[in-house]
């Protein structure tokens, strides 16, 4: 029997065509096979919103509960770029993230965006507001400092659930494993966080999308529109 599909990343307009409202669910991405589908079905969703001439984008991260958080940049690329846009912090050492894949245990390159949809699509220019609550976890939180220190963007709604940190396996006798925090988060600036991650404007989560809408048509890209 296989495991249930895992949802995809949705789109929707709003303010008449004027804006995206993405939201991205949380993904485990328990084969690279359906990570890979995860990345261009999300790759194809944003060249049509892209299409459509949205003048900005809502980054919804409000469900995202963590999981794997490699496909998940990599889908997000044409908003976040290619450059650093995180790490991993331990004893003053940093391991970058980017969007472009992740080193497995051997050191090769697992490339999640191969043939995905959108290779040249550039949305860095868009404005972007993010929106964030306590169910946005682990993984959801790396998401959500990729966007940290971007230009032209925004977080709305509540603190996420604090666990902004990476885990490590360590066996025990007998068998079991025992997971213990080895790692920090940091933003692409280089601040470290650990813990709950703060909106830069904090809103009920009933109001957190009529804020972001409101600071996206007041930006100067949907003003010429």
């Amino acid at each position: 029997m296989q495991p249930p599909r895992e949802p995809d990343i949705e789109g929707r307009s709003l303010e008449g065509g004027r804006l995206a409202h993405v939201t991205v669910p949380a993904h485990a991405g328990q084969s690279m096979d359906a990570s890979r589908r995860y990345v261009a079905n999300a790759r194809r969703l944003l060249v049509g919103q892209a299409d459509a001439q949205r003048c900005g984008w809502v980054v919804d991260l409000r469900p995202n509960g963590g999981g794997n958080m490699w496909p998940m940049l990599a889908a997000l690329a044409p908003l976040l770029g290619s450059d650093t846009l995180g790490a991993f912090v331990s004893h003053g050492s940093a391991t970058r993230w980017t969007s472009a894949g992740a080193q497995d245990d051997g050191g090769a390159m697992r490339e999640y965006a191969v043939g995905a949809p959108g290779a040249t699509l550039d949305l860095r220019a868009f404005p972007v507001a993010v929106l964030t609550g306590p169910r946005t976890a682990s993984s959801g939180e790396a998401v959500t400092l990729a966007f940290r220190g971007r230009p032209f963007t925004r977080s709305f709604g509540a603190p996420t659930a604090g666990v902004s940190t990476a885990n490590a396996p360590f066996p025990l006798p007998g068998g079991g494993l025992l997971n213990l925090t080895t790692a920090r988060m940091a933003d692409r600036t280089g601040r470290i966080f650990g813990d709950a991650i703060e909106p830069d404007e904090a809103v009920p989560d009933d109001a957190a999308l009529d804020a972001a809408t409101r600071w996206l048509l007041a930006q100067s890209r949907c003003g010429a529109l």
